[in-house]
This record gives structure tokens, sequence and C-alpha cells, in this order.
């Protein structure tokens, strides 16, 4: 490193810096899919049967991990399984399931079952999400995963 035209260095020896690596972490995708299990046709008052999978292709473990699921208006209150890791309620006032994963192992796939009864006919369709709350720097992206089902 030279100094700037004009002016002079009275010590060259201190013009060089050790070496600095600094790795860059990209953010991992999480990864969501959503399935009915319960095969077709759907007719009013059946009980529609999904699962949720969801898993992470890093390195490390990921936590917390959280899914929701909001339920359409033509679903009734689930009935929920057990989750493979962490704990699954309903929120009945919000139509919502939430499902805290806690510590995602990659490459590790996470399940949940559940069913809801098919209140009306017409298409149903409902989304899921995976995600890590919180504000600032996440380690993982979110992912959804949509399931449709025509009730007749």
């Amino acid at each position: 490193m030279q100094p700037p035209a004009g002016v002079t260095d009275p010590v060259l020896d201190n013009n060089r810096s050790q070496e600095l690596l600094t790795g860059v972490t990209l953010p991992v995708k999480l990864n969501i899919t959503k399935t009915v299990i319960t095969p077709g046709p759907h007719a009013v008052g059946d009980m529609v049967r999904y699962r949720l999978d969801v898993n992470h292709p890093g390195l490390f473990p990921l936590n917390p991990v959280w899914v929701t699921d909001q339920l359409p208006a033509l679903l009734g209150a689930p009935v929920l399984g057990t989750p493979t890791v962490g704990r699954a309620t309903y929120i009945a006032d919000e139509k919502r399931i939430s499902w805290i994963i806690g510590n995602l192992v990659p490459g590790v796939t996470q399940s949940l079952e559940y069913e809801a009864p098919l209140l009306d006919t017409g298409l149903v369709t409902n989304t899921a999400i995976v995600f890590m709350p919180g504000s600032g720097v996440r380690p993982a992206t979110a992912d959804t995963a949509t399931a449709s089902i025509r009730g007749d």
C-alpha cells in the first residue's frame, strides 16, 4: 500500500495487514409440503385428512421453527394428530393450526397429520407456512404449501 501523492510515510514497515477471511452464510430455505391423504370425491360431512411435512437442507439445526395453517371457512375444527416433534394446537377463534416444531435438524422430515370435517360444497384451498419467527436476521427463508379439494 502506498501513501497518496505528496504524502510521505515515515514508517514503511507497518503498511500491511494480516489476511482476514470472512465467511458468508446464505439463508437456508425451509421446505413444507401439504398433502391431502383422504381420496376424493369429498362430500359435505366427510372428514378430510391432511399431512404437513417440513424439512430443510442446511448444515445446522434451526431453532425455533413454526408452522401455521390457516383453515378456510369450508373446513370445520380439526382433530390434530401428534406431531413427530414439537407441539401442535388449534386456535379456534382464528381457525388456525399452530405447530411449534422448535429445533429442526437438517435432512430430517418432521410431520403433522390432522383431519377436519367438510362443512359445505365448493373449492377448499388452504395454505400452510413454515417460518422462523421474530425480527432481525434469520438463517432460513419461509416456504408455503397449498392443497385444494372440491366438496361435492
